[in-house]
């Protein structure tokens, strides 16, 4: 066996074929590489909505409370106001048919 190199072409075709994958592989590594960051960049967005999300649950929550015993607080004032509605009505009445009285004596008294 010689220590001479091969320089037949299908060595040289296989050395020509052996870069050109070389240089593909190079070019998906970079792809992916960038692919990477990409997703690395979705993951931290995902954290921070998912924070924000638990953040707007909790409050949500706590104004729904909020609400809640706000209604509860009203309830007691709405029956009151219905009550001093109906007594207001009620002297309004009263004042009414007092005025109606008078003007019906001062009309029987020119008579």
């Amino acid at each position: 066996m010689s220590d001479k190199k091969d320089d037949s072409p299908d060595a040289h075709g296989w050395i020509e074929y052996r870069r050109l994958i070389l240089n593909e592989l190079e070019q998906l590594n970079a792809m992916t590489a960038g692919q990477s960051v990409v997703l690395r960049e979705i993951d931290r967005t995902l954290i921070r909505q998912s924070d924000q999300l638990a953040e707007h649950m909790r409050r949500t929550e706590a104004a729904e409370k909020s609400i809640e015993a706000l209604a509860i607080d009203v309830a007691p004032l709405k029956r009151k106001a219905w009550l001093v509605d109906i007594i207001f009505k009620c002297v309004l009445g009263a004042v009414g048919a007092v005025a109606g009285a008078i003007e019906l004596i001062k009309f029987l008294n020119k008579s």
